[in-house]
């Protein structure tokens, strides 16, 4: 599911800024942006994300903004050292230092120097600061998912009366199908065995056309949706996807057995319902 949210924790030195941003995906997929002299923090940030995000591919930047004035004077200071540093190599190789050595240039140097960050710290001082930034991501998941269950809840309720009209129809189709062929042996009447024969045409349409199982299915499946999009269980949306698998397989097997123009119309219908519904279960997690 699409969020975002943002915290921060204040230090001596500055302020740590932690960015969260999740986009929809099947599986989890997580995007570390560490400084560079805090790499040795990936791990414990993936286990603490493994075990609050289920689904989705989110990127986590953690950054840090310099606050108190002598830690701005250190990171001057290192610019000016690196500036000197690779104006006289630019000079030896022969490139004008003023279009070699730019600011971008220095400053993604010094993002290397151990000064433009504060002393090496372990992953527990900044877990209040992920805390925060998880918790806000959360619930702004929360917020979005009580909308998408309600477009989600007229999706189905959609699907619900297709499969109720089709319902109503199979017995009416049988008996219109009987009547024709009624007319249509009319001419065979004195024949001992007409009846026979309309029975047993009757008995191969309605086994061959029979979708009765498949409505069935279909419903139990729908019911089983409905409690797991209400449950709290997690990788909700995993098993909510292989219920609309299955619900798709049902509807495509309605279409093939239809030999009514209007169930065959309600089962695309059916269909359309349920890719609608299963391209909106992949913000779920």
């Amino acid at each position: 599911m699409t969020a975002y949210a943002r915290a921060k924790l204040k230090v001596p030195q500055g302020e740590w800024l932690l960015e969260l941003h999740t986009v929809n995906r099947k599986g989890l997929d997580l995007n570390i942006q560490l400084p560079s002299n805090y790499l040795h923090l990936d791990i414990d940030v993936r286990k603490f994300f493994l075990d609050k995000v289920v689904r989705g591919q989110l990127t986590v930047r953690l950054s840090f903004m310099a606050g108190s004035q002598e830690f701005q004077d250190a990171q001057l200071e290192t610019l000016k050292i690196l500036q000197k540093k690779w104006n006289g190599l630019a000079l030896e190789l022969g490139y004008p230092p003023k279009e070699a050595v730019t600011f971008a240039f220095l400053t993604e140097e010094a993002g290397r120097s151990s000064s433009t960050v504060p002393d090496l710290i372990s992953f527990e001082t900044l877990r209040p600061l992920f805390v925060e930034g998880v918790s806000a991501l959360l619930q702004m998941k929360e917020r979005e998912g009580e909308l998408l269950e309600k477009t989600l809840a007229q999706h189905l309720e959609k699907i619900r009366v297709f499969v109720e009209m089709l319902t109503v129809r199979v017995p009416e189709v049988l008996s219109h199908y009987k009547l024709r062929l009624e007319e249509k042996l009319k001419e065979f009447a004195s024949m001992v065995d007409s009846q026979e024969r309309i029975l047993r045409e009757l008995s191969f349409f309605a086994e061959k056309s029979d979708i009765t199982e498949e409505l069935a299915r279909l419903s139990s499946h729908l019911i089983q949706f409905d409690e797991r999009l209400g449950g709290k269980e997690k990788s909700a949306g995993k098993l909510l996807d292989f219920l609309l698998q299955e619900m798709a397989r049902e509807a495509n097997t309605i279409c093939s057995k239809s030999v009514d123009a209007l169930m065959t119309h309600v089962a695309i219908e059916v269909k359309g319902e349920i890719e609608k519904v299963r391209e909106q279960v992949q913000n779920i997690e």
